[in-house]
C-alpha cells in the first residue's frame, strides 16, 4: 500500500484507514456534485437516512476514523483501552474499535459513548454535513428525476437486526414518513442499514413487507433473478465499493459469475 510522502501523517493514517475499513452500506448520496450525478447516472434508487440529513444520526464510523487518526491513545467509558501512536497501532485500534461498537455496545449506546471518547480528544462527534451528506434541497432535485426513484434507509441507520421488531418497525415506518414530508412522495423501496446477515433477515424481511414496502435489499453479493418474485424483501446487489473501481470488475459482477464463489455455490441469493 503506497501512500504519498506528501501527505500530513494525520491524512496519511485516514488514506490507510479508509482502504482498510469495513465497506458497509453507506446511509447516503455523498460528495458527488449534482451535476456528475446526473451525468453518470441514467437509472438509479438512492435510499436516503433522513436522520442524517435532520443532525438527529451521525456517521459514526466516519468519526471513529478521524478519532484514531488524531488520538495516540483511547480509553472507552468502560475502561478498556488502545494504544494508536503509531500506523500498526492505528489501523489494529480501528478494527478492535469497530469490532466494540458493533458487538459490544448497542445500538444505542454508540453515539453516547463516542461523544465522550471524543470530547476526551477535544474532538467534535460529528463530520461535516455539508461535505459529507445531501441536503433536503439536494435531495428533492435529484428526486425529480423521472429516471431516479428514492428508496428509504431507516431514520438513524441502526443494524436492524440488534432492535426489537417494534423499534425496526418504527425506523421503517418514521423514514419513509419523514421523505414523504420532505419530498412530497412515499417511498416504496427500502435499504437495510449494513445489509449483511447479521443486520438484515427473515423478520427484518416480513417487517418491511407489513409496513408496505414493495421491495427491500440487503448487500449480500449476488444478481436479480426470477426467483426473487417470491423474496421481494430480501434482494442481493452488487456492491461497488472502493475495493472494485473497473469497469470490468462491475460487469464481471453483474453478470452474474462471481455470486456462486461468494455464495458458497448458490447462484440464486434468497433469506
Amino acid at each position: 500500500m503506497k501512500l504519498s510522502p506528501a501527505l500530513h501523517p494525520a491524512q496519511r493514517v485516514g488514506a490507510v484507514l479508509r482502504r482498510l475499513r469495513l465497506m458497509m452500506a453507506i446511509v447516503i448520496i455523498s460528495i458527488m456534485p449534482i451535476r456528475s450525478f446526473k451525468n453518470t447516472v441514467r437509472l438509479s434508487a438512492v435510499y436516503a437516512t433522513p436522520g442524517l440529513i435532520e443532525g438527529a444520526a451521525v456517521l459514526w464510523w466516519e468519526v471513529l476514523e478521524l478519532l484514531v487518526a488524531k488520538a495516540s491513545f483511547i480509553k472507552a467509558p468502560n475502561g478498556q483501552e488502545w494504544r494508536c501512536a503509531t500506523m500498526f497501532q492505528k489501523r489494529a485500534t480501528f478494527h478492535a474499535l469497530m469490532r466494540y461498537f458493533t458487538e459490544t455496545l448497542t445500538e444505542l449506546q454508540q453515539m453516547p459513548v463516542l461523544r465522550e471518547m471524543c470530547d476526551a480528544q477535544n474532538m467534535i462527534c460529528g463530520v461535516a454535513a455539508d461535505r459529507d451528506v445531501m441536503n433536503w434541497k439536494e435531495l428533492r432535485q435529484i428526486a425529480t428525476d423521472p429516471l431516479c426513484t428514492i428508496g428509504a434507509h431507516s431514520v438513524h441507520h441502526y443494524n436492524l437486526k440488534r432492535l426489537t421488531p417494534e423499534m425496526v418497525s418504527f425506523e421503517m415506518r418514521q423514514s419513509a414518513d419523514m421523505l414523504e414530508d420532505k419530498l412530497g412522495k412515499r417511498p416504496h423501496h427500502f435499504a437495510y442499514p449494513y445489509g449483511s446477515v447479521r443486520a438484515a433477515g427473515d423478520r427484518e424481511a416480513s417487517l418491511a413487507a407489513q409496513e408496505g414496502f414493495v421491495s427491500a435489499v440487503t448487500t449480500r453479493h449476488g444478481t436479480i433473478h426470477a426467483e426473487h418474485r417470491a423474496h421481494m424483501h430480501i434482494l442481493p446487489r452488487i456492491s461497488i465499493n472502493g475495493r472494485f473501481q473497473k469497469l470490468v470488475y462491475a460487469k464481471t459482477m453483474m453478470s452474474g459469475a462471481t455470486t456462486p464463489i461468494a455464495n458458497a455455490g448458490r447462484r440464486i441469493i434468497q433469506a
